[in-house]
């Protein structure tokens, strides 16, 4: 990958991306109400000194969040490609006051917005994580960069792979263990595994109902069921991209037993949060593992290929009737209810998202992009030609419009909540998906033609010599 391309200006636009979402996330819904200045400078100053305890650990872990990219990003926009550690530490230092000064202008902008909380305890989680990016930076941001510049501009296509797959690997993680609110007290993990409620350790266990305890709704757990394997199918999908037996059938034992034991280890971490790890879970996660493996095989038969235009259809049905089962179950809809509920949009972006709690709205806003990335995908794959860059213009309209479908659907179902933020997480998962596998299977003709090879030199025979005497 050229320097240029994940250089000090990426870094920078990264930062810049990390100060927007916090502004967008601490302000909205944006209503605004006007105070006197003497009584917010006032009310701040109080939050600062009275606010400084910790109430949340979960609030405290997502503030804290919200501090490291900032400081990494900074730092690395900055200090990329420059070899002095003791000067990026020096930076580092001078740095470090910007992202606490900004922390607290967020929070006082907080006092200007009913329903926003200002509190020192804020501030000091994000300037802990600042702390914590910035030293991120110094450690290790240098060599993760070259390693990453290494993958993607020297190991081809199996190297993007290997980058998409820990990447997404990561994500995975973070989506499970979210709110990160964490645990490793030996006394509560030992109760919290010993109770029935917190833990699930028989197969379907979670429809076995008992006394005093709420009745499971098993349709949306179907539906949480369904959103694990969404989220889980791209990873085995992108270990068909590895070399060895990841590749064909044979390897089937592997990717079972590295299916089983990543699937269990994001449940075992469930333990340590708020989370409710079952072992019905390790199971679809699994499934859902093999799933992506086994299709992305198929989906690279010669003999499937030929029909690329129709398998993509027929994959992208089943994937509609998945997402409708998701977002329009119990399918109680009620037509009339269309103008009322029309009415009462909340057309703001992220609106539904801003009473919750930073993780477990993050938690959300992943959970629905990865719904999408197969229509993308898809979209992308059914081209014929994969020499030549396809656009991702259909493929985003696609994923937009199937997400306007499945709101349409939600505003005339009365347990049900249309949001129009939905249709916009469409577009993007749409997109990731599309140019994900536009780059493992599609790519640009530069990407996947192989180098061409030196001209020989034409040998001209020499003429016959007559025969010596």
């Amino acid at each position: 990958m050229p320097r240029h391309l994940f250089g000090s200006r990426a870094y920078a636009l990264f930062a810049l991306g990390m100060v927007a979402f916090t502004l967008y996330g601490s302000y909205v819904p944006f209503r605004y109400r006007a105070r006197p200045w003497p009584e917010v400078v006032d009310s701040f100053q109080w939050a600062m000194e009275n606010r400084l305890a910790l109430e949340s650990r979960s609030d405290w872990v997502s503030n804290c969040m919200l501090g490291i990219p900032l400081g990494f990003c900074l730092l690395g926009a900055l200090r990329v490609d420059r070899t002095s550690r003791a000067m990026t530490a020096l930076i580092g230092l001078a740095i470090l006051p910007l992202c606490v000064a900004f922390a607290a202008v967020v929070e006082f902008g907080q006092l200007y917005f009913p329903g926003r909380t200002c509190a020192g305890s804020d501030v000091l989680a994000q300037g802990i994580g600042a702390v914590i990016g910035i030293f991120g930076w110094i450690l290790w941001g240098q060599w993760g960069t070259d390693k990453i510049r290494g993958a993607f501009g020297q190991a081809g296509q199996q190297g993007n792979t290997a980058v998409l797959l820990l990447g997404y690997g990561f994500f995975v993680l973070l989506v499970q263990l979210l709110p990160l609110d964490l645990t490793i007290s030996p006394s509560t993990l030992y109760h919290k595994a010993k109770d029935s409620y917190e833990v699930t350790l028989i197969p379907l266990g979670e429809f076995d109902w008992e006394p005093g305890r709420p009745v499971l709704d098993r349709g949306k757990k179907i539906q949480d069921w369904l959103e694990l394997v969404a989220l889980c199918w791209p990873l085995g999908a992108l270990l068909t991209g590895l070399p060895g037996k990841w590749r064909s059938l044979n390897g089937l034992p592997r990717m079972f037993g590295a299916a089983v034991l990543f699937s269990g280890f994001l449940e075992l971490g469930q333990l340590t949060v708020s989370r409710h790890p079952s072992t019905t879970d390790v199971l679809v996660l699994t499934f859902g593992i093999l799933l992506g493996w086994a299709m992305a095989l198929a989906l690279a038969d010669r003999g499937v290929r030929k029909y690329r235009l129709e398998v993509a259809l027929i994959l992208g049905q089943l994937w509609f009737v998945a997402l409708a089962l998701i977002h329009w179950h119990p399918f109680d809809f009620a037509p009339e209810l269309l103008g009322d509920r029309l009415h009462d949009l909340d057309w703001m972006p992220m609106a539904g998202q801003a009473s919750k709690n930073y993780l477990w709205a993050l938690n959300e806003v992943l959970t629905k992009f990865t719904l999408f990335l197969p229509v993308g995908a898809l979209a992308v794959w059914s081209r014929k030609s994969s020499a030549i860059r396809p656009g991702l213009l259909v493929p985003v309209l696609l994923s937009g419009v199937v997400a306007a479908i499945l709101e349409f659907g939600q505003a005339i179902i009365p347990s049900r909540i249309a949001s129009p933020t939905d249709v916009l997480f469409g577009f993007v998962g749409g997109w990731i998906g599309a140019e994900v596998t536009r780059r493992l299977v599609g790519g640009s003709r530069r990407e996947l033609s192989l180098p061409a090879q030196p001209r020989r030199a034409k040998v001209q025979a020499a003429p016959l010599q007559p025969r010596g005497q």
